[in-house]
């Protein structure tokens, strides 16, 4: 209970305060695209199920495919929807040059009931993404580690925690989303439920076609 003194003060002390501002700083963009190209979806799960291994499949609960699905031409279609999406992206909100970079790999993950993604990043790379080709109801949805160094030293007892607090952040997934991503940040795919069907994607990476004109870089 506040005394008439204790009262006293903080009147004075917000007499004194003339404005207030947070700032969140620092922000990673993640962006999330839903498409409705039933077509594309279709044609693009048969040409990975022709390449999937079932024995594999089934003994490991999930499937991936080479990385070079980019020059395959049953996927032709699928990467000049990427690369259209992904280049608009760059020029939009990154703000550079969308011709300076390139679809360096994709590759097609397939997921059985109760399978989940380890946590992991894309190295050697600066744009990485995930397209939804076919996912089942239950199916494990993707998260994304907090990459702020030292954010969880220490946790006090929050009344109720604030976004920028989370260590992980979830976004749900379904058939024909598209998220695009740093490649640097971790993420993973949480452990999905039992669900008919399987869970299939596609991942890819973008890169620099050349260094930039920057020589050097001069923090």
């Amino acid at each position: 209970m506040l005394t008439k003194g204790c009262l006293l003060i903080l009147i004075t002390l917000n007499a004194m305060i003339t404005s207030k501002n947070v700032s969140l700083i620092f922000p990673v963009p993640i962006a999330e695209i839903c498409t409705k190209n039933t077509n594309l979806n279709v044609d693009t799960k048969n040409s990975i199920m022709k390449l999937c291994n079932l024995n594999v499949l089934e003994k490991h609960g999930n499937w991936c495919s080479n990385d070079n699905l980019n020059i395959d031409n049953n996927f032709k279609k699928l990467v000049s929807f990427i690369n259209d999406t992904v280049l608009t992206y760059l020029d939009e909100i990154y703000k550079c040059n969308s011709d300076d970079f390139y679809m360096t790999g994709m590759w097609a993950n397939v997921h059985k009931s109760f399978s989940k993604h380890h946590i992991h990043s894309h190295p050697n790379s600066f744009l990485s993404g995930v397209f939804y080709i076919d996912i089942p109801q239950g199916a494990g949805d993707i998260f994304f580690k907090d990459p702020r160094m030292g954010s969880q030293v220490l946790v006090p007892d929050y009344k109720e925690t604030p976004n920028f607090m989370f260590h992980e952040m979830q976004f749900s997934v379904h058939t024909g989303k598209l998220i695009l991503f740093p490649s640097y940040l971790e993420h993973g795919t949480h452990l999905g439920n039992d669900h008919e069907g399987y869970r299939i994607s596609v991942s890819f990476n973008y890169m620099l076609k050349k260094s930039s004109s920057y020589l050097t870089y001069k923090f």
